[in-house]
């Protein structure tokens, strides 16, 4: 590293300290001479731009003059703007260009005819044309991923760091393949906040491009390509699955498939991870089965990205890796050493920190060495955010849902009376409850976002944040999924998941993610991380200078080898899954359900995932399911459950009266689920364990499917939690914890093999998880609207619309038409996530 660029580091970290009050000393501007020595260092060394480590560190002098920066600086912006061109960064040049205009794409003046001709011809060499000649101008990974999208290559990996605008790319390509011809598109994310994130951005793009043949849903309805409309069905992998088992699709039926997060298939080994697999055992189906025309997976800093794409795809993967991130992240991080204190920086493309000494009394003692969260570690945080830029977006990472709700609530970031937080209180208040924790947090201008938070206020939040009404968000490991919520800051004390140091933690991967949500292209030129206790990453062997990549595991090789010789014997036994197979259970199913699925050809699926089982115990494991009484639709149907397992429940449940409710409103909803329950319990503990880890407290079991019950008939959810009055903060956590988690997704996973083998049609189970069971409302939903508001607009709008089954005969442009004439209902916290149906 360049002396200069040292200097430039160095003062960047006395700076900070001198902003969060940890050094009393007064930081003069950087001197002009220093200033001009940078940008000519940093012109030379974009000269050189084939190294990634060069154009590190020449986005690094932009990054940190832009942001250091004097107003007598009249030059800077043009010399920046010339430099990150030159390097492939034109997005970021537009971030330093307080001129440029957004809608003809043009810089200020640069000063120079010589200036704009070679800012121009990179421009022009980085854009990229949308439909009918509008353009787009992106960086060079940005360009390259484009170009691979556009035809020739069927099978794509990407890698690229968190802030790199790859779902940018995914999004504009696919406005672009609309254009060209109907498509039909699977787009397939971990999250419902991601679902909405996508679904808004496809509609943003779409109606700036003018494409009007779209149609973006979050749910699968069938195509409608004949009338030259593309369908863009954006979702989690459970709700791809569904579609795949309640439609049929042809071979060739689907135009494109992209996977995001892909990342999140490494897993599929683990037991009990049943999501893993659900998104490993869809792409396996769609790349098999329905053989997509185009297929990309992306995920971040996936170090054998082409590796892993060929292992998922029967053909060999073309593959793309950006190392160079458009925005710099820096770290922070307080260190102590005896009794001396120190405020260190860590710069990826540095091998030593810039450090600072801090005077024992500006930091608590308590900060160090510890795990428990205290007053003393509330009031160092809300210290820090008193002197950080006010609102400029602070993450502060928690390790639990309950770590994420008490640090909210114990740290004050607004002491003033703000009208937009009590409005955002009010909203909190009105349609959770008055007593919900996070109704008085967000009065003091914090908020908890993790998946215990309904998602109706978890767009609100986000949007608070975004505005920059809220400026600190307490979140938990959700934040890795590829949320883009515009933080400039992160906070994390230390790395543990379960608050000990005996539990699991970040790996130093997990970490470089987390970190990488400091800054956001267009957004934030520099993002910065804050680590409360250095040791506690030094002992996690975190590096705080890495930002490490990371080899994916696509199968269950590893898995299959630990537990090779106990998992042969069950399947030479015909041994069912038990609680005496607990680490190769979810193996052992696979390979049952594999050999059902595919039969004889089943040996060339299991070798492909890593697992070889000698051909006669495997023709023999085959005879054996060919005996099963249970019909083979319902073992595809749950691949999570072992054959053996729900053969036995089929033959034992042709003796009961196991009669399942059809709908919500039946008299015997309690007694019957209630009976299933124990059914399942007797007959499948395992699962039961894994579920609902047991029913023996009749009286919670009552709770639950009383709440589930009121879901199901699509009561508001501040009615289902208030089962008594005065109900607490931590009663009120615990109901939304049982709707959130047990309703929508244990207890529908627990019944649902009994229930379809009872009656194969039934739609209670997606009641259930929904909350929803009117069609109005469900087609509300699969729009994108959350179900409280949808409920509320299915009611105001039901009068006006027509009845029973014609409802699904009402198209898109019908249900936004009828949105837009009862928006002016709803007040400004519910309106905005209306009018994201309606662009």
């Amino acid at each position: 590293m360049s002396p200069l660029v040292d200097n430039l580091l160095k003062y960047d970290l006395n700076v900070f300290a001198s902003t969060l009050r940890l050094i009393d000393d007064e930081i003069q501007p950087i001197p002009d001479n220093l200033a001009v020595r940078l940008v000519n260092l940093a012109e030379k060394i974009s000269r050189k731009t084939v190294e990634t480590d060069h154009r590190n560190t020449c986005l690094l002098i932009c990054a940190l003059l832009w942001e250091h920066r004097q107003d007598h600086w009249l030059a800077l912006s043009s010399s920046l703007i010339r430099i990150l061109n030159k390097i492939g960064l034109s997005p970021s040049a537009q971030m330093v260009d307080v001129g440029y205009d957004g809608d003809t794409q043009i810089h200020s003046p640069l000063g120079s005819l010589i200036s704009e001709l070679t800012v121009n011809k990179n421009i022009i060499e980085h854009e990229v044309t949308i439909g009918e000649g509008q353009t787009i101008i992106l960086s060079s990974f940005q360009k390259r991923m484009w170009d691979l999208m556009s035809g020739e290559f069927p099978r794509i990996g990407v890698s690229a760091p968190t802030s790199a605008g790859k779902s940018f790319v995914l999004i504009a390509k696919i406005i672009d393949i609309c254009y060209a011809s109907p498509s039909d598109i699977f787009f397939i994310v971990p999250t419902i906040t991601l679902i909405n994130q996508v679904t808004k951005g496809l509609r943003v793009f779409s109606k700036k491009h003018g494409l009007e043949g779209i149609r973006v849903l979050q749910s699968y309805e069938p195509s409608v390509k004949d009338r030259e409309i593309s369908s863009v069905y954006v979702m989690t992998q459970e709700r791809a699955l569904s579609a795949l088992k309640a439609n049929d699709f042809t071979e060739g039926a689907l135009d494109i498939l992209i996977v995001d997060e892909v990342q999140n298939i490494e897993r599929v080994s683990s037991e009990g991870d049943e999501r893993s697999k659900d998104l490993y055992n869809l792409i396996h189906i769609l790349e098999n089965d329905i053989k997509p025309k185009m297929a990309v997976i992306s995920g971040p800093r996936v170090k054998n990205i082409d590796g892993v794409a060929s292992s998922l795809f029967n053909t060999d993967a073309i593959s793309l890796k950006a190392d160079l991130p458009p925005v710099i992240n820096l770290t922070y991080s307080f260190a102590k050493n005896g009794k001396s204190i120190s405020l260190n920086q860590y710069y990826s493309e540095n091998d030593y920190p810039q450090s600072i000494s801090i005077s024992p009394d500006k930091v608590s003692k308590d900060l160090f060495g510890k795990v428990r969260y205290d007053k003393k570690i509330y009031d160092h945080i809300s210290e820090i955010l008193k002197f950080l830029p006010e609102k400029s977006g602070t993450l502060i990472f928690s390790p639990t849902k309950n770590q994420a709700r008490k640090t909210a609530m114990n740290i004050l970031c607004n002491s003033h009376v703000d009208n937009k937080l009590n409005s955002l209180a009010s909203y909190i208040g009105e349609t959770v409850h008055e007593n919900y924790s996070l109704k008085r947090c967000v009065k003091s201008g914090v908020a908890y976002h993790h998946s215990g938070v309904p998602p109706h206020i978890r767009n609100a939040v986000e949007k608070a944040f975004s505005d920059k009404i809220l400026g600190v968000i307490t979140c938990t490991t959700t934040l890795m999924q590829g949320v883009n919520l515009p933080a400039k800051n992160l906070i994390a004390r230390n790395p543990y998941l379960s608050g000990n140091r005996s539990g699991p933690e970040l790996t130093p991967y997990e970490f470089a993610n987390l970190r990488g949500r400091a800054g956001r292209l267009l957004k934030d030129f520099v993002g910065r991380a804050i680590i409360l206790d250095e040791k506690a990453f030094d002992d996690s062997q975190i590096e705080l200078f890495d930002y490490p990549e990371k080899d994916v595991g696509t199968g269950y090789s590893k898995k299959y080898n630990e537990n090779k010789t106990e998992l042969l014997v069950a399947l030479e036994d015909n041994l069912p899954v038990s609680t005496d197979f607990d680490q190769f259970g979810d193996l052992l199913s696979h390979v049952r359900t594999t050999l059902l699925r595919y039969g004889r050809n089943a040996k060339a699926r299991l070798l492909k995932a890593g697992i070889d089982i000698p051909d006669e115990i495997l023709n023999q494991a085959r005879i054996d399911l060919q005996k099963l009484d249970v019909d083979k639709a319902i073992c595809l149907q749950f691949p999570h459950w072992d054959p053996l397992v729900l053969n036995s429940m089929y033959v034992a449940s042709r003796t009961r009266n196991l009669r399942p409710p059809k709908t919500p409103f039946d008299q015997n909803f309690l007694s019957s689920l209630q009976n299933i329950l124990y059914f399942i319990e007797e007959f499948a503990p395992t699962y039961m364990k894994r579920y609902l880890d047991g029913v023996g407290n009749d009286r919670y079991l009552y709770k639950l499917l009383k709440a589930a019950n009121s879901w199901s008939r699509e009561s508001p959810l501040k009615d289902v939690i208030s089962w008594k009055d005065n109900m607490d903060e931590d009663e009120i956590e615990d109901m939304l914890k049982m709707i959130l988690t047990e309703v929508m997704y244990s207890l529908p996973k627990a019944l649902a093999p009994v229930i379809a083998m009872s009656d194969p049609n039934s739609s209670l189970l997606s009641v259930m998880e929904s909350g929803i069971h009117s069609p109005l409302t469900r087609k509300l939903t699969e729009m994108g609207l959350p179900r409280e508001i949808a409920i509320r607009a299915g009611t105001i709008m039901s009068d006006s619309l027509p009845g029973g089954e014609e409802i699904e005969s009402l198209t898109e442009v019908d249900l936004r038409n009828a949105v837009e004439i009862i928006s002016s209902s709803f007040g400004d916290w519910e309106r905005f996530q209306l009018e994201d149906i309606l662009i």
